[in-house]
């Protein structure tokens, strides 16, 4: 059991414990997180550049015509309307699922608000990782939408693909393959910046609950120390106590036996002295009896 100035003391270490925003998170970690999502939104940017090109709906359109749902796509438009409409679907799904949250995360967390508390810190960085696995997680679906599915099998004992997308597949990513890979490095770093920091953050509040822990172990027992002397001397005193309380009390009884003894003795005393009083009458008496003539008496 603690007392409330150990309880105080292990709050106010807690309350020193708590994360702070340091130089690492300021000027190192957050700019470059803020850096490398406008960097993505810039290749996002250039992904809707490439999809504004004639020249690349005219390099996907024949491919492209084997490989979309027809549902969809007129395939009977005359080149390039295909490829033309396929990159439109991709431009618009660049700017509405990747350029406009990265701007709306950027405005709703500013440089100063990320930085300037622990918390801020966390919640920007935090939202910048969901938004990167968003990233990561579309590699193998951003190009393809609107595109058939196609079996994929493959050997799980050796990993050789047996049956793959068909090559068409390829010449329609080919101009945007090399910026893809780049997002995806790009994306995946900072999911991993981003999990070794908040690893690390979570080895250092590990280590300071082992301290916090052990802190109040040692005070709890150094209490328990206390609490033991403090009853072993009570004790002490208490037997002390009851000892003199003992010998007073005797002392009470004995003292009280001399005076009766006293007083019985007294009475004895004054006892002795009436009858030695009586005895004296008594040979006073005799003594005035023998002094007396004897009365002759007639004959």
């Amino acid at each position: 059991m603690l007392r409330k100035e150990d309880l105080k003391h292990v709050s106010e270490l807690i309350e020193s414990f708590k994360p702070k925003i340091t130089y690492f998170e300021r000027e190192i970690l957050i700019p470059s997180v803020i850096d490398r999502l406008k960097y993505v939104a810039q290749i996002f940017g250039e992904f809707k550049k490439l999809c504004a090109d004639t020249t690349v709906a005219t390099h996907i359109d024949a491919p492209l015509r084997t490989l979309v749902d027809p549902r969809v796509f007129k395939l009977g438009a005359p080149e390039p309307k295909v490829g033309a409409h396929y990159l439109s679907i991709i431009s618009n799904q660049c700017e509405e699922e990747f350029i406009k949250p990265i701007t709306e995360l950027l405005a709703k967390h500013p440089l100063e608000k990320a930085t300037g508390t622990i918390e801020g810190a966390t919640n920007f960085l935090n939202d910048a990782t969901n938004l990167c696995q968003s990233i990561v997680g579309c590699k193998d679906k951003l190009f393809l939408y609107s595109l058939r599915a196609f079996l994929n099998v493959k050997n799980l004992n050796t990993g050789e693909v047996l049956l793959g997308a068909p090559t068409e597949l390829s010449l329609i990513l080919m101009p945007f393959q090399t910026r893809l890979e780049e997002l995806m490095n790009v994306a995946s770093t900072t999911i991993q910046s981003v999990n070794k920091w908040a690893e690390q953050i979570g080895q250092q509040k590990t280590k300071q609950v082992e301290l916090i822990s052990h802190l109040t172990q040692v005070k709890a027992i150094q209490w328990n120390f206390w609490c033991q002397v403090a009853v072993i001397v009570l004790t002490i005193v208490l037997v002390w106590a009851s000892q003199r309380a003992n010998l007073y009390l005797e002392k009470r009884d004995l003292e009280e036996t001399v005076a009766e003894l006293k007083g019985d003795i007294r009475k004895h005393e004054e006892f002795e002295q009436g009858n030695k009083k009586k005895v004296l009458e008594l040979e006073l008496a005799l003594k005035e009896a023998r002094s007396r003539p004897v009365p002759k008496g007639g004959k």
